[in-house]
């Protein structure tokens, strides 16, 4: 069992590793052709200024179909790996809920003080280093996609899906594979792996220094997810439910 549990997610973060490199842009590329024709546009040019950036184009309608695109495409790429989750990581989704339920006073306290503390201290953290540098372009994407036609698949992708695909794929089998070693470097390869598709899209956008400074939110949210995770007796629900309130709590603001 255990040998099939380790095969299986070796295929998930597979499956994930080759959703946010290939399968996504394919995805929003669908999608733009087919919101592109429903609205009379150019299929092309649709195409030119997804692959190639907003600067291809001054035209309204191009870009609110392609933020409509990359929405749509987003929300498809983590539903299909949210239902790879729950195919092949079914014993870990029961094997953790059976350790909630056996320690239930503690998880009920330690969820909601954790998850508060995380939510508190993230969005601090992005509000002190949001003086000093600009949003990155993940972030702005993400903005953007909000304010499109693409908004309600967005918010449910981004409040539901993304917190349970990420959580598994960075602290449940990050942590699993790096098992032999000590943990902080456990802690290393968790807060890197995830820190890095936050913020590989901003390279060569911003001034060295800027980088940097956009970078630590993005590593300290790491750490303390995967101490979250860690410290929650390697529970996935811990770092999930943390990680949706953080969430949630970004996108409520975002519309204040």
């Amino acid at each position: 069992m255990k040998d099939r549990s380790s095969q299986f997610r070796l295929i998930y973060i597979l499956i994930y590793v080759l959703g946010i490199t290939l399968l996504g842009s394919l995805f929003m590329m669908l999608f733009g052709v087919i919101i592109a024709n429903i609205r009379g546009l150019d299929t092309s040019e649709v195409m030119t200024v997804l692959l190639k950036g907003e600067k291809n184009t001054n035209n309204a309608e191009i870009i609110s179909c392609v933020n409509a695109s990359k929405g749509f495409g987003n929300a498809f790429l983590y539903l299909v790996v949210f239902i790879c989750a729950i195919i092949f990581l079914k014993n870990d989704f029961v094997d953790d809920f059976s350790g909630l339920r056996s320690n239930k006073k503690f998880y009920i306290y330690y969820i909601i003080i954790s998850s508060i503390l995380f939510t508190g201290i993230a969005y601090g953290l992005s509000e002190l280093f949001g003086l000093w540098t600009e949003d990155s372009e993940n972030q702005k994407t993400v903005v953007s996609i909000m304010k499109s036609s693409a908004m309600i698949p967005m918010i449910i992708s981004t409040v539901l899906f993304a917190p349970v695909v990420e959580e598994l794929v960075y602290r449940k089998c990050i942590f699993y594979y790096s098992r032999g070693y000590k943990i902080y470097v456990r802690y290393i390869f968790s807060i890197v792996l995830f820190t890095l598709p936050h913020v590989i899209t901003s390279i060569g956008k911003f001034s060295f220094g800027n980088y940097m400074l956009m970078i630590i939110p993005y590593f300290l949210d790491a750490f303390m997810l995967a101490l979250i995770y860690h410290k929650g007796k390697y529970n996935i629900y811990t770092s999930i439910c943390a990680h949706m309130l953080n969430n949630i709590l970004a996108v409520i603001l975002l519309f204040i």
